[in-house]
This record gives structure tokens, sequence and C-alpha cells, in this order.
């Protein structure tokens, strides 16, 4: 089924899309596009001029010597169908390139975000055996000292001196005057 519809290069250059996460790249749809107006509006100089040349050459035909003429005409709606399912093809490649490279980002952001996942989940273990072992260090040392305390009174009780006498001590000892 053909279409009357011509696809202009300005249609290309000025059609817009919804966006959508996991999208296309705009600037690379877009960069594609202006390529493809650039063909369509090249493709349509070329069909202006084959036409040009077809009338010519059609023109040249009836004013012949002889008088004999042959239809050579091509039909203009199959040409422009022509163009245009080429250009349909070339824009379906285009868009299962894109989807390719659009899956290959996916998959090494997916790969990276996994491999940094993997990396704090070490990290974290890390943490968790500096600050057990710091801890196992300062219980360590806070024993250490309460020993070393332990010790100091101990040997403080040993070393002191004893008390001296009190008013009740001296009437006990004191002789009788």
């Amino acid at each position: 089924m053909s279409r009357a519809y011509t696809i202009r290069p300005d249609d290309i250059r000025t059609q817009e899309f919804r966006s959508r996460m996991r999208g296309y790249d705009p600037a690379q749809v877009r960069s594609y596009l202006e390529e493809l107006a650039d063909q369509v509006q090249h493709m349509h100089v070329q069909m202006r001029d084959l036409r040009n040349r077809l009338s010519d050459a059609q023109q040249q035909l009836e004013t012949s010597p002889g008088g004999e003429t042959t239809d050579v005409s091509i039909p203009a709606p199959q040409v422009s169908e022509d163009y245009h399912q080429a250009a349909r093809a070339d824009a379906q490649d285009v868009l299962a390139k894109a989807q390719k490279e659009a899956d290959a980002l996916i998959a090494n952001a997916q790969a990276d975000v996994d491999e940094l996942r993997k990396e704090i989940a070490d990290l974290n273990a890390l943490r968790e055996r500096i600050v057990s072992q710091i801890e196992t260090l300062l219980n360590s040392q806070l024993e250490h000292l309460d020993h070393l305390r332990k010790s100091q009174r101990d040997s403080d009780d040993q070393n002191a001196p004893e008390a001296p006498p009190t008013l009740a001590n001296l009437d006990d000892t004191t002789p009788p005057v």
C-alpha cells in the first residue's frame, strides 16, 4: 500500500519524541535525524532532476524526426515509494544499532554498579574488623590500667607509715605520774 504523503526534510528535522527512562540518547537521535533529512533532501533534488530529464527526453522523442514516440516514463509514485522504503530501512537499521549500543551501555553500567557494591561490602567488612581490633586493644589496655592501679594501691598500703599515736593510745601506754 503506497502512501501519498511525502516525507520532507523539514519534517524530519522538526520531529519531536517523548522522553522515557533508558531511552535513546537525544543528541544521537537528533544527529541521525539531521543526516536522514539531508539524505531525503538530496533524494528530492535527484527526483526533481530525474523528472526534468525525463520530461526533456520525452519532448525530444516527440519532436524527433520520423515521428515515432516511445513511452519511457517511470511512475513518480513508485520512485518516491522506493526512496521512502529505503529511508525507512535505513532508519530501522540505525535504531537497531542504537538499541544495541544502549543495551551495551546499560550492561556495562550494571557491571560497574555490581563491582562498586562488592567494593563497598569489602570496605564495610574491613571497617568491622578494624573496629573489633580497636575494641579488643582498648579493652586490653583498660584491663592493664586497672591492674596497674590495683598494684599501686597495694603498694601504697604496704609502704604507708604507721598511724601516729592518738590520745586514746597515749592514755593506755603512759606510766602513771
